[in-house]
């Protein structure tokens, strides 16, 4: 549970947004990291939003997947051109961990 409030914070999950992207970006952005269609049915069960896909991603796919996509959440948003603070690093940091764990398996 923890983790996933840590997950949620980093990708700035509260008001149904992923990051900075659009829709469209979105999709393109989890095609790209892991091959699959989040605006496919199954990922919308609970609702449209992009945090509300994201979170039926995490309940629905192995974790290996998952963590490939956290992962590659986590590098975006931790891009060079972003300004950050010692907590947004940390925070950062733990969010890379809990995707390194998923990988692991």
């Amino acid at each position: 549970m923890a983790d996933r409030r840590s997950l949620e914070q980093f990708l700035g999950m509260g008001g149904g947004y992923v990051l900075d992207l659009s829709d469209r970006a979105f999709g393109e952005f989890v095609l790209d990291a892991v091959g699959l269609d989040i605006h496919a049915a199954k990922y919308s069960s609970e609702g449209t939003s992009k945090a509300r896909k994201l979170r039926a991603f995490w309940r629905l796919e192995p974790d290996y997947v998952v963590g490939k996509l956290l992962f590659a959440l986590v590098e975006y948003g931790i891009s060079p051109n972003t300004e950050s603070d010692a907590e947004a690093s940390a925070l950062a940091e733990k969010c890379r961990q809990i995707a390194m764990r998923l990988l692991a398996g």
